[in-house]
């Protein structure tokens, strides 16, 4: 399997980069170029919390804990974390989401408001 998307990823590479030498216009190239040199960021630095009230611009509740926290808390404990005879291990989870890079977690909506919870 991870032999046919490496093949798949290596053709897709050498099309998208030949075929805008023949299209109508070197715009269409560049625009790829500039595109490929950014790089997205996967550091998890933050997780954020946000509780939004229907009908309000405003946030009721916005929390933004540096994950550098979180993981120093999670040292603290020196055993799982066992709720309703299910144990936990705190920094195996921080060190998966990590690697997930920023993404969304939790996003609830309903008629009373919204609640959000991300990485970035």
């Amino acid at each position: 399997m991870k032999k046919l998307v490496l093949v798949i990823f290596v053709i897709s590479t050498l099309l998208v980069g030949t075929l805008p030498a023949y299209g109508d216009s070197a715009d269409d190239y560049k625009v790829i170029k500039n595109a490929v040199k950014k790089k997205v960021s996967k550091d998890v630095t933050f997780i954020r919390i946000e509780v939004t009230e229907k009908g309000k611009k405003k946030e009721k509740v916005k929390i933004k804990l540096p994950l550098s926290l979180v993981e120093l808390l999670a040292d603290c404990t020196k055993e799982k974390i066992d709720i309703d005879n299910c144990k936990f291990d705190l920094k195996k989870i921080l060190a998966e989401l990590k690697k997930s890079g920023p993404t969304t977690l939790v996003e609830i909506e309903n008629e009373d408001g919204n609640v959000k919870i991300w990485l970035e």
